[in-house]
């Protein structure tokens, strides 16, 4: 798809502004909720807000979508940030094959995997898991993998249990059915 000009200069300025809220955001609720919150942690919290409404599948699309800043504001105001910094991190890696945008964080060659506590969609299991970037979900009663609603893969039984040990701590989880 080529872009005009005009759509050009809009998108830069549109992403501009995403840019700065995000600045703002970041040094805001830090002060007020009296703990580091990143740009990073502002741009995931934007995604899991609106991914329903805006049918986003990764974060990047947030860039080329046309968000209400106050409405967006309004709604981090109620954003449980420790759904964030709850990460669990495991030694489970997945083909690449199936990664879109590789960028989620590795921490001893782990990747990181996110449970919102609040997801509204109950699929594939409630809680399930998420690797943000790449719009893989987690089953939690049984290791399978997620994409675009379509089995991909099934963790081993093992990793499985290491997340849902981590995750089990925080959530309850549904029952074990491997």
């Amino acid at each position: 798809m080529k872009l005009t000009e005009k759509e050009v200069s809009e998108r830069l300025i549109q992403n501009s502004r995403l840019d700065d809220f995000l600045d703002k955001s970041s040094r805001e609720l830090s002060k007020s909720l009296k703990f580091l919150i990143s740009r990073e942690d502002v741009f995931v919290a934007i995604f899991l807000l609106y991914k329903e409404k805006e049918k986003l599948e990764v974060p990047s699309e947030l860039w080329v979508t046309k968000l209400d800043f106050n409405e967006v504001r309004n709604g981090l105001e109620n954003f449980d940030f420790k759904i964030i910094h709850n990460r669990i991190l495991t030694n489970t890696i997945i083909d690449k094959d199936f990664l879109v945008n590789y960028k989620v964080r590795i921490k001893k060659k782990g990747l990181i995997w996110l449970i919102h506590k609040y997801d509204p969609d109950p699929f594939p299991s409630k809680p399930h898991a998420h690797l943000i970037d790449d719009n893989i979900k987690l089953d939690l009663s049984n290791g399978k993998l997620y994409k675009k609603g379509k089995v991909i893969d099934t963790l081993n039984k093992k990793h499985l249990l290491e997340i849902r040990k981590e995750a089990n701590k925080n959530f309850i989880l549904p029952k074990l059915s491997i």
